[in-house]
């Protein structure tokens, strides 16, 4: 590892989404920090080549990852992965010494329960850096776990009987979700983690488990931490590290529409409707073809609308597979940032997405396109209107089109359920050096 007199700080990103979040905060850090990526899942290994070209300090760890448990030799090389993992960890930071490590969650997932025992015990301080949010976070976790039994509790099957004995002992380990009751982790994973010493204290809620601190976007989410069992010294209220980006965007819309001149099909005289394409199969949520069917309903109804149609995709996305389709429209489809295109947008289209946030931020009226109907508790908002059959979609579209044509996007007032002043990044750097 390179000598340097910076002091260290090591960033774990878990998928592709945290990824590039701990990248952008791998350049914000580097000025003021020496900071290194620890590569250590399949989804984040990808990454090597690139950081090798972009000179990207990084920890490279060749591990397997955590097995389904379905009989004892899966049970105890599990615990041997934990083990294995966690010794790595401890040898890494203890020779390291980094000040903090920065994480994009703090429950069982990828290599953070290894990594969480080694900074306690080395008192090294932890920070969650990218979570998307807890709302998203307490509904998407109990969708997916919904009809698999492996999280659930009963008498039907030796597997949900198991499961029941484990959450009367582990308690914290289990949520009462508009689904039913189901642990959060198997509870084969339970009892693994408990014996390594490595359980999360209460895993459905990010932050409250081992790490140190949280940075939360604003008081609403300030408010849902409290109510899930945060402590309040654990939140840090600085906004997303990113608003100050979407302060620059917002400060400098006109900047940002002068390069859309440049694009084929887009019209200064015409409304700007953004539309992030959800990325459900890449979560296995439906298929592909499921997902495309949808879309064909979608943009044939878009292309009626003689508006600027500007597409947006997830960064995990393939595009390749919606290649045949986008051919048949002349849509912008933009590399840029939503943090760029939300607040120079009229009306902003997405599926059950965090960044419903953004355009909350920036009071522009929301179309969920929920065609997968997961109702999530969490898309709610007076700007925000749910759509589950995608043929009443143009319909709403041109009811919302004539509203802003008729009293406009009313953005100059800025959401304040959201902390954005400009400062979160400043903010948290003088964090950082006040803990050294």
């Amino acid at each position: 590892m390179t000598k340097t007199k910076k002091k260290k700080i090591f960033l774990v990103p878990r998928h592709e989404t945290s990824w590039w979040q701990h990248l952008y905060q791998y350049n914000l850090l580097k000025k003021d920090f020496y900071p290194i990526i620890v590569l250590a899942t399949n989804k984040t290994r990808v990454f090597k080549s690139y950081c090798i070209k972009k000179k990207i300090n990084f920890v490279y760890l060749e591990t397997k990852e955590i097995p389904s448990i379905l009989n004892l030799k899966d049970f105890f090389l599990t615990i041997r992965i934990l083990k294995r993992n966690y010794k790595f960890f401890f040898n890494l930071f203890n020779y390291a010494k980094p000040i903090a490590v920065l994480l994009p969650g703090d429950r069982e997932l990828g290599p953070i329960p290894p990594i969480l025992k080694a900074t306690k015990e080395l008192k090294i301080r932890t920070i969650i850096t990218t979570t998307s949010s807890l709302l998203p976070s307490l509904d998407m976790v109990s969708w997916t776990r919904k009809n698999d039994k492996k999280f659930s509790i009963g008498i039907t099957s030796f597997t949900s009987f198991f499961n029941l004995l484990v959450s009367f002992f582990f308690k914290n380990q289990l949520c009462d979700t508009k689904y039913g009751k189901l642990l959060f982790s198997p509870g084969t994973l339970i009892l693994s983690l408990f014996l390594v010493g490595m359980l999360p204290k209460k895993p459905w809620c990010v932050g409250a488990s081992k790490s140190d601190y949280i940075i939360a976007k604003g008081k609403k989410e300030i408010s849902l931490m409290l109510k899930l069992g945060l402590k309040r010294e654990k939140i840090l209220d600085y906004g997303a590290l990113e608003y100050d980006n979407l302060l620059n965007s917002i400060n400098n819309k006109e900047d940002i529409k002068k390069k859309l001149n440049n694009s084929k099909n887009f019209s200064n005289n015409k409304k700007i409707i953004l539309f992030s394409v959800p990325h459900n199969p890449e979560h296995n949520i439906i298929t592909m073809d499921k997902q495309l069917e949808q879309l064909r309903i979608i943009f044939k109804t878009l292309n009626k609308i003689d508006e600027n149609i500007i597409l947006i995709f997830h960064p995990k996305t393939k595009l390749s597979y919606y290649k045949k389709l986008l051919k048949n429209y002349d849509f912008i489809i933009s590399k840029e940032s939503y943090i760029k295109l939300i607040p120079i947008s009229d009306l902003y289209l997405c599926g059950n997405s965090t960044t419903v946030s953004v355009a909350e931020i920036c009071n522009i009226p929301i179309l969920n396109l929920d065609f997968v109907n997961l109702k999530f508790s969490w898309i709610k908002s007076k700007k925000l209107k749910n759509i589950i059959n995608m043929n009443d979609l143009q319909l709403v579209l041109k009811q919302e089109l004539s509203k802003i044509k008729k009293n406009g996007v009313k953005t100059s007032t800025l959401n304040q359920d959201y902390t954005i002043d400009g400062k979160s990044k400043e903010k948290f750097i003088n964090f950082l050096h006040q803990i050294i």
